[in-house]
């Protein structure tokens, strides 16, 4: 898992923990499973309702370890396919599919095939735009799925509250429990900020910002392949592929 994640999921239960105990309160104050029930319930059901269950069932199973990944760096592809373009200078193409089993990254290794059995420019261009579409949409579903549990959960946190309400107001007639009502009644609200705030909000951005790392790497790899392919120089080739790292790695000053 990325260090960020796992400090900020750390950080954020130890806080609300620590705020609890800092407050007086007890975790069993905090606990209510009708409440836990219809905030987590009502974002299944919602959720269920707002995606093809194919999604669904693909983006769970992926997200794991979509989540525990860390940003991919264009540095690594771009030294390895320079490396590839020196040996197809020297040796030619077909010296290159040996090689390939050093590769970990599945994007360069099927455009590298194309071009070791010398597929056509536009066909490798059209196969590895394609493959490049549906890694990125795959990626949108995640994003989109987090992003619509945080918006239920709090709308649900908030239905539960009212239901708690109506419950309250009408046991008026027993005073003693208008005040454990109440508390029970906004740990709705409190659950559904809390999942929003603190796990799907969070994990979509952190979706959003590998989905573009994730881009940024194969458009470095999509077109040192390419280069391969035309036979460029490999100095060329490198110089080519710096313009996806960030400014600090190539030494652009940053604006002020």
């Amino acid at each position: 898992m990325e260090l960020s994640t796992t400090i900020g999921l750390l950080l954020s239960t130890g806080l609300l923990l620590l705020a609890v105990l800092l407050g007086g309160g007890s975790m069993t104050s905090f606990l209510h499973a009708p409440s836990l029930i219809c905030v987590g319930g009502g974002v299944a059901a919602a959720t269920l309702m707002s995606f093809p269950f194919a999604t669904l069932t693909r983006t769970f199973r992926n997200l794991p370890r979509m989540i525990l990944a860390s940003p991919r760096q264009p540095r690594q592809i771009s030294a390895q396919l320079v490396a590839f373009a020196q040996v197809a200078r020297r040796e030619g193409l077909l010296a290159l599919e040996p090689k390939l089993a050093e590769l970990d990254d599945s994007f360069v290794v099927t455009g590298l095939k194309l071009v070791i059995d010398r597929a056509k420019p536009e066909e490798i261009e059209q196969m590895l735009r394609a493959e490049m579409e549906s890694r990125i949409a795959h990626n949108r579903d995640a994003k989109l799925l987090l992003e619509t549990m945080g918006k239920y959960a709090p709308a649900f946190g908030m239905i539960g509250t009212l239901m708690g309400l109506v419950v309250m107001l009408g046991n008026l007639h027993d005073s003693a429990s208008v005040g454990s009502g109440m508390a029970v009644a906004i740990l709705t609200t409190l659950y559904g900020a809390v999942a929003a705030n603190c796990l799907f909000l969070p994990l979509a951005d952190k979706l959003q910002r590998l989905g573009r790392a994730e881009r940024n790497c194969m458009e470095a790899g999509f077109h040192g392949v390419m280069a391969i392919r035309a036979g460029e120089h490999p100095r060329i080739i490198e110089q080519k592929l710096d313009t996806f790292l960030p400014l600090e790695e190539r030494g652009v000053p940053l604006a002020a």
